[in-house]
């Protein structure tokens, strides 16, 4: 938030501010929208989340987020969730505002694009998540992609299809964020 705010304060045109993460960059993401709007500041103009990290316990079943496929995903198994939560949030340690952005819709009003691999961990909380945002009229698009693995995107100088994921974002900005100053 620290970085957001200062970005607030240096550029010329705060309206156009996008926010971007993958992964735990995702989690971040929707952090910084759902802190802004709580501290009143300026939201960034849109977000967008690659394979974003959504709550601190993905796998936990009792959100009511379907599973409609088998997760099977080599680069985050869900056996390896449990082992690393604890780096997530240590005990102790306090988070302003919902500890998992899936819950913070309500905080989220800004256009958002979605990519998740069709096998990854983190799918299901994607899709519910985008629908969440859709039901409130959010902007959304949500890309589901096969055969790729978890946060593909950042594998854009090697794979068309990050390449691919890659412009799709970079599109969906263009059309949601305001190329003119206020």
């Amino acid at each position: 938030m620290d970085a957001y705010v200062a970005l607030l304060e240096t550029v010329d045109s705060p309206h156009r501010i996008v926010v971007a993460g993958d992964s735990a960059g995702g989690y971040l993401t929707f952090k910084v929208a759902e802190l802004a709007r709580r501290r009143g500041l300026q939201a960034p103009a849109a977000l967008i989340g690659f394979s974003p990290l959504l709550s601190l316990d993905p796998d936990n079943q009792r959100k009511a987020v379907e599973h409609a496929v088998e997760i099977n995903d080599a680069y985050l198994p869900a056996k390896r969730v449990a082992q690393i939560r604890k780096r997530w949030l240590p005990e102790g340690a306090v988070i302003e505002g919902f500890a998992d952005p899936f819950n913070a819709t309500a905080y989220l009003s800004v256009p958002t694009f979605l990519i998740a691999g069709e096998d990854e961990m983190l799918r299901p909380e994607t899709e519910a998540f985008a629908m969440r945002l859709a039901a409130k009229d959010v902007p959304v698009e949500l890309h589901i992609w096969r055969e790729q693995v978890h946060a593909f995107p950042l594998l854009v100088n090697f794979i068309p299809e990050a390449r691919q994921a890659v412009t799709d974002a970079v599109a969906f900005v263009e059309r949601h964020v305001p190329n003119r100053s206020v």
